[in-house]
């Protein structure tokens, strides 16, 4: 099912309930507009949800793709490509939030500040098992961490993402802990991964995506 947002936010959800909201099998294209979530453009916003978002493609949005503010949600096995923002974190923006990122693709995203494919903003987020290829922003073109709390970063890898500052990954000054566990970076610039992280496990960078397989 295509849902084409219109130049506006798709889905605002807000609060958290016994058994969480799905949102599957959606693609949501072409939307934008101000959101709940810090009152940022997305096509999704959520506050201190508890919500799931699966299967689902949200790609070409002008404002981003998903803002989340508070909450403990979890987006897993989708895309989220070619989105741009005017701000940070094109194709996902995290603020002060507990989410569950596993299995998701981030391609081609593009930010005028921080965070290609995602910018954490604080909080305790976890992104697992994803991909991040070809996205653009000033400084973290794959993932810029910014605040307090800890983000780990686990059996993710990174290719051909750009930013002056942390092509695959940048950790701003003062940001809480950035916890590595087999991260793999290629076709990446040097100095890919840049602030203050903490290695886990092995982190690997390479020029072909063949040598970057940190899994084990």
């Amino acid at each position: 099912t295509v849902i084409d947002g219109a130049g506006g936010v798709v889905f605002e959800i807000s609060g958290t309930t016994e058994h969480p909201t799905v949102i599957r099998g959606f693609t949501i294209t072409g939307g934008g507009g101000s959101g709940l979530a810090g009152g940022l453009g997305a096509v999704i916003a959520l506050v201190d949800s508890n919500v799931v978002i699966e299967n689902c493609v949200i790609t070409g949005n002008t404002d981003g793709g998903i803002r989340v503010s508070g909450g403990a949600p979890t987006i897993r096995d989708s895309v989220i490509s070619d989105n741009l923002s005017s701000q940070g974190g094109a194709g996902l923006h995290l603020l002060d939030s507990a989410a569950l990122i596993s299995n998701v693709v981030f391609s081609g995203n593009q930010a005028a500040g921080l965070g290609g494919g995602i910018l954490a903003s604080g909080g305790d987020p976890i992104v697992t098992g994803c991909t991040f290829d070809a996205n653009t922003a000033t400084a973290g073109g794959g993932i810029a961490w910014e605040g307090l709390g800890t983000m780990t970063v686990a059996a993710t890898l990174f290719s051909d993402n750009s930013a002056s500052s942390g092509s695959a990954i940048r950790s701003e000054s003062g940001a809480g802990a950035l916890q590595l566990d087999g991260v793999g970076v290629c076709g990446d610039a040097e100095g890919a991964i840049s602030g203050e992280v903490i290695d886990l496990g092995p982190v690997v960078v390479g020029d072909a995506c063949a040598d970057c397989d940190a899994s084990g």
